[in-house]
């Protein structure tokens, strides 16, 4: 009995936090399996001819993150239909992006820098996937929505090809396999409860401010 109730009120919250904010869960949906093999297969077809390329996945990101800020400047300074999907959907692009730079950053400390390209090629695809998902299933997101929608896509399909000719010669293994076609999802789960958590902190801090000036 007590693990039916907390399996239905863990189903409550979860319904509750998907309708306060958009797609609060945007980035935890996997990619179509069919990218997923893309990806895998231009990693392990290019360990056979990669060369060695000055170029750094650093420039993709940068691209990918002044993208999302172009495209969501209008309608964080004008009125917008929902302004809670609006903030749903800019806090979980900025905290997915937040943590694809601590994964890099993680791989360069440990030392395994000749994954940072397939990680960058990965959890890039996954963002602009999540984004376009949430932009053609919902409404009233983002002002000149439709725009967006074909911007975000051509900047997925632009930015995984930019990294499958920057992915170095490696010795990929079944381990590093397995963890490239999850990552995006570990990371968009770390992403959506950094939100969740700031949604808490955001609730108790208007509670207090309410109760002191009642």
């Amino acid at each position: 009995m007590a693990k039916k109730c907390f399996l239905i009120c863990g189903t409550a919250k979860i319904g509750i936090y998907e309708r306060r904010g958009a797609d609060m869960l945007m980035c935890t949906r996997s990619v179509p399996w069919t990218l997923k093999a893309c990806t895998i297969g231009a990693v392990v077809t290019r360990t056979l001819s990669a060369t060695e390329t000055n170029t750094r996945q650093e420039h993709v990101l940068l691209a990918v993150c002044f993208m999302t800020l172009a495209s969501v400047l209008p309608s964080v300074v004008s009125c917008v239909a929902d302004r809670r999907k609006t903030t749903a959907y800019i806090v979980h692009s900025a905290l997915f992006l937040v943590c694809t730079h601590g994964a890099l950053a993680a791989l360069h400390r440990w030392q395994h820098a000749n994954y940072t390209v397939a990680v960058t090629q990965t959890c890039v695809v996954h963002l602009l996937w999540s984004q376009w998902r949430a932009l053609s299933q919902e409404r009233n997101i983002l002002i000149y929505q439709d725009q967006v929608r074909w911007l975000v896509a051509a900047t997925a399909l632009l930015s995984w090809c930019v990294c499958a000719l920057m992915l170095p010669r490696i010795s990929p293994d079944i381990v590093a396999l397995v963890g490239l076609m999850f990552v995006g999802e570990v990371l968009g789960v770390i992403a959506s409860m950094s939100a969740a958590i700031l949604v808490s902190i955001g609730d108790t801090a208007e509670l207090c401010l309410t109760d002191t000036t009642s």
